[in-house]
């Protein structure tokens, strides 16, 4: 496997933020997961170190991004360069990382002051860990019930094998598909907006929460292979787990007792929210992120370290085992499935199918 240009790329995450304490940082990106570093240097107390981010896209230059009351200047590759005093770095936040450190390559910027976050989050994928499943009952308190959701086409071979092998390690669960027979998606705006543009990766985040609070169990999306059988899970009233953004995704699978506060309030979040833009676009924020808009009220932290946050349980990212965006699989006695996301785990099958 080819190496990566930059020389920090072996760097872990405590070893990164330790790194860039003192450093002026340029983000390349201003898509979802830039915008959502902004908050992130805020968790690290290092936020003023921001100066501006750098964009490929001509109609972002110039602009600027706000996060907390303060404005980001949107530049090109060519002014972040004339503003380097030698004492910055730039973090890629944009997905493809491998093209963007060619792209800096040919403007002759130093590889040495250059690093991806989905590199560090790779890196910190092989180290996490945690030293036990939490107990706060000696009796079973989430209910064993699996829910999930489906919309759009016919569910692919694939995914119907998956389910199928959920259903196999956990034959003492009852199992509960939701879909627009059997869920009313008209009951948040934000759902009805992603229902009706068929974006269906967005209408669950809404539903799942909702399902949770009322009926309790676990949730899982249907990109997620159990490795074990989650009855160890289950003494505690509510868990959920980080990934490879470092923040918590609720899609990497999610469990709570019915009528759990935390879960309330991340469900009716979404009531403030459109997905909709009043320009006809469509707000593509990721949950994560959304989700994180919350929990930070409450002090979560962004370290991959295990914190009880307003009662949720969050567990390190190799709980769920995966870094999508370098399609990178760990697996340890700590990890009880694998969330892979963008579903690149089903490429080969599904063209296969057709």
């Amino acid at each position: 496997m080819k190496k990566e240009m930059s020389c920090l790329s072996e760097m872990c995450l405590d070893e990164f933020v330790r790194y860039i304490s003192d450093k002026k940082i340029f983000c390349f990106g201003c898509g979802i997961q830039g915008k959502r570093m902004a908050g992130i240097l805020y968790n690290w107390g290092i936020q003023n170190n921001l100066v501006a981010y750098i964009d490929n896209d001509e109609k972002k230059i110039g602009s600027e991004y706000i996060c907390d009351g303060k404005a980001f200047k949107i530049v090109s590759i060519k002014e972040a360069i004339k503003c380097d005093d030698g004492n910055s770095i730039i973090l890629i936040t944009a997905i493809d990382y491998r093209s963007i450190y060619n792209q800096l390559s040919v403007y002759g910027y130093d590889m040495q002051r250059c690093i991806s976050i989905d590199e560090i989050a790779r890196n910190q994928l092989e180290i996490s860990n945690y030293s036990d499943v939490i107990y706060e009952s000696k009796d079973k308190l989430i209910p064993k019930k699996i829910h999930y959701a489906w919309f759009g086409k016919e569910k692919p071979n694939l995914i119907k094998k998956n389910i199928e092998h959920w259903k196999e390690l956990c034959p003492d669960y009852e199992f509960y598909e939701w879909n627009d027979t059997n869920y009313d998606i008209t009951k948040n705006k934000y759902m009805k907006e992603a229902y009706e543009s068929k974006i269906w990766g967005f209408v669950t985040d809404y539903m799942r929460l909702d399902i949770i609070y009322k009926y309790g169990g676990i949730y899982l999306d249907t990109d997620i292979e159990m490795i074990k059988k989650p009855d160890e899970l289950l003494y505690q009233k509510c868990f959920a787990s980080f990934d490879a953004t470092f923040v918590m995704n609720l899609g990497s699978g999610f469990g709570a007792v019915a009528g759990m506060d935390i879960i309330k309030e991340l469900r009716d979040y979404y009531d403030t929210v459109s997905f909709v833009n009043k320009d006809g676009t469509y707000n593509k924020t990721s949950c994560n992120s959304h989700s994180y808009n919350v929990m930070k009220k409450y002090g979560v932290k962004v370290n991959d370290r295990l914190q009880n946050v307003h009662g949720m349980n969050i567990y390190p990212m190799i709980f769920q085992g995966a870094c999508g965006h370098t399609n990178t699989i760990h697996v340890t006695n700590k990890t009880f499935w694998i969330h892979y996301g963008n579903l690149s785990w089903m490429t080969r099958e599904l063209k296969n199918e057709q």
